[in-house]
């Protein structure tokens, strides 16, 4: 794998091997990673951006850190970061982050993405139905759902060539009207210790 996207810190504790090439070439984070709280009387784990940036973390994560010393770390100011730290257009954060990284791709030039597992509904598939009881909707969401109509946006707004793989994108129809309106676009893209610009909105 070239690139993992992980918002949550919590992963980066969890999941071994992730210094590992053959975890993946490149982490990309948020500049504030994401951590766990609770809240009294709602069921569900809730996940806010946390306090320390990924600069802070290199010397309390030795994963981050070692990442970072290794080049090997990009970063993006997401719209769940600290409002006096990020820059302009921060890249939308949702209750998924399948939205996050198709935005990411379209924000750094990408124009035809296909995408394997992005399911909706409220069920896990067979593979990880052992998960159901830890993952699954873990933030109180009623559905998976809620991730088409942000990724719907970046097509929009970027006008991506994006669908499941193996599937006609676009889905060929014919319909009585056109959309000729061109949706400018200009995100971030940061990488870990430098910061590139493209077109603003």
């Amino acid at each position: 794998m070239d690139f993992l996207h992980v918002m949550d810190l919590d992963v980066i504790k969890n999941l071994p091997g992730m210094t590992s090439r053959r975890r993946a070439q490149y982490l990309v984070m948020p500049r504030h990673p994401h951590v766990s709280y609770s809240i009294p009387g709602l069921r569900g784990t809730f996940h806010r951006a946390g306090k320390f940036s990924l600069d802070e973390m290199t010397r309390s994560q030795p994963v981050i850190g070692a990442l970072a010393a290794a080049d090997r770390l990009l970063c993006y100011d997401a719209s769940t970061g600290p409002k006096s730290e990020r820059q302009d257009n921060p890249v939308t954060v949702g209750p998924f982050s399948a939205a996050t990284v198709i935005e990411l791709l379209a924000a750094a030039g990408v124009r035809h993405v296909r995408t394997a597992g992005i399911d909706g509904g409220a069920a896990y598939a067979d593979e990880f139905a052992h998960l159901a009881g830890q993952t699954r909707l873990d933030a109180g969401q009623p559905s998976y759902d809620l991730q088409f109509g942000a990724i719907a946006r970046t097509i929009r707004d970027y006008g991506l060539d994006c669908g499941p793989l193996g599937t006609q994108v676009p889905v060929g129809s014919t319909s009585g009207c056109r959309l000729s309106r061109s949706w400018p676009h200009g995100y971030w893209n940061t990488r870990y210790g430098s910061t590139v610009r493209s077109p603003s909105r």
